[in-house]
Parts: C-alpha cells; structure tokens; sequence
C-alpha cells in the first residue's frame, strides 16, 4: 500500500494499475523459470541433493502417485454449506475491494487526508500492534 500510495501521488491514479500489473508479470516470469513441481523436473539441483528430496519428502500432489478421483458436482451444488459458504466469500470479497477501491478516495476527498501519509501511519500502526 505505501508503495502504491506513493506511486498514485507521484504519477497519478492511473498508474498504479501499471505498476502492479508490471510487478505481477515480473512475479510470474521468475515464478516460471525459477519454481518446479519436483525436485527431478528442477535443472539445477545436484544429484546427492535431489535424491534427498526425493527420499525425504512426500509425493506432490498432481503427480502420477495421486489416484485420480471424480467430484459429484452435482452434490455439491446441492449443498446447503457450500452455497451459504459460497455466498459469504463473495460478499466478503465485495466489501474487501469495496474498502480498498473507495477507501482511500473518502479518506482523501471527504476527510481531507494525505494518502500517502495515511498508508504510512497504518503501516506504522500495524507494526507497532504486532
């Protein structure tokens, strides 16, 4: 937050859609060239080190040790616990961006606060709850 908060001050309000957008494709590149499902998909482990991994940890799901099994959609569609689960994750998550998307322009045009100020002092804040 503070770091796009200095981002919109500093380039406008548009711009931080560009940024996060340019940080999470960085994110995703590394992500691919650096992550691998198993220790004998990755390049450039050694061979005593990939064979302790392999001894030593459990098998990954979505390997060819894991049974496949079937969901019965149609059963949990049915379900009472998913569909009011599913109704509290969607409202929850419609309060969460809410907050964040219109939160800052309140604070800003109605209150009169610093944004980038603001997102500094919550930090601190946190920081000193922790």
């Amino acid at each position: 937050m503070p770091v796009c908060a200095w981002v919109v001050t500093t380039w406008g309000w548009e711009s931080v859609f560009f940024f996060s957008g340019t940080v999470t494709l960085l994110w995703a590149t590394a992500w691919w060239f650096l992550v691998f499902d198993t220790p004998s998909q990755h390049p450039r482990l050694g061979a005593s080190e990939r064979s302790y991994l392999e001894q030593n940890l459990d098998p990954v799901a979505g390997t060819e040790e894991e049974e496949h099994m079937s969901v019965p959609w149609k059963e949990v569609l049915r379900c009472r616990q998913f569909l009011v689960g599913t109704l509290a994750a969607i409202g929850s998550d419609w309060g969460f961006h809410t907050f964040f998307t219109l939160g800052p322009k309140y604070m800003k045009g109605a209150l009169g606060f610093d944004l980038q100020e603001v997102c500094l002092r919550s930090i601190m804040q946190s920081l000193k709850s922790s």
